[in-house]
């Protein structure tokens, strides 16, 4: 599974966040830049520049992912989303941190919930290339809600979109919406995309709430 883990800067004992890039497989020299177009559902010819896609085609937005909005419940949340589920992973956050957040019992995991579920979805490609994880966070496991979600791919452009027609592994130069001067970061339709720059592509696609740790990044 791939979970993605954004970053947090530790200060005098004090937790405090800081948004931005994360820790992520497909964010390593080894993506491949996007080949072939995406058929699952959308493709690159439906992706009008600098319009946005039709709303029947997007997956990805800043209040949820397809038919379900932020605050949804755990339960019977699979079952809608149309993709193979991958893992399906509880977690525990007990430790009462400063700033709101509670940490793991290793210290290098924080959350907004003290307990918290990741599901994952592969995007639909042959074999297990992009990963979409959505996040559920509660006081305990019998009131989890979905709280947030994050999009990842090794190798391949993704399948999944934003209105914007932004997928992972997609190159910055076929995104309009993307300025051509961001440096690592940038937030497109209140959707957190974080790029490759060497390579540049979209490295990481996430909205709402996912778990952060203690590597501080320079976004």
């Amino acid at each position: 599974m791939l979970v993605r883990t954004k970053c947090l800067a530790a200060v005098s004992m004090a937790v405090a966040i800081v948004s931005g890039c994360s820790d992520s497989p497909s964010s390593s020299s080894e993506t491949a830049a996007p080949t072939d177009p995406p058929t699952t559902i959308a493709t690159a010819d439906t992706v009008p520049a600098p319009t946005t896609l039709p709303a029947s085609e997007v997956f990805l937005r800043s209040d949820g992912i397809g038919a379900f909005t932020f605050g949804a419940p755990y339960e019977g949340f699979s079952e809608g989303i149309p993709l193979e589920e991958d893992s399906n992973d509880g977690a525990r956050f007990v430790v009462d941190m400063p700033g709101g957040f509670f940490g793991n019992d290793d210290g290098d995991q924080f959350f907004t919930y003290p307990s918290a579920r990741v599901v994952c979805w592969n995007d639909g490609l042959d074999g297990v290339n992009g990963y979409l994880c959505a996040y559920f966070g509660g006081p305990d496991n019998d009131t989890l809600t979905f709280v947030g979600w994050d999009y990842t791919a090794r190798t391949g452009i993704g399948t999944l979109f934003s209105s914007f027609g932004i997928t992972v592994n997609a190159l910055v130069s076929d995104v309009p919406a993307i300025p051509a001067d961001t440096e690592d970061c940038e937030v497109v339709d209140g959707i957190d995309v974080e790029l490759d720059i060497a390579d540049a592509y979209v490295a990481v696609m996430s909205a709402g709430e996912t778990f952060v740790g203690l590597i501080e990044f320079d976004c």
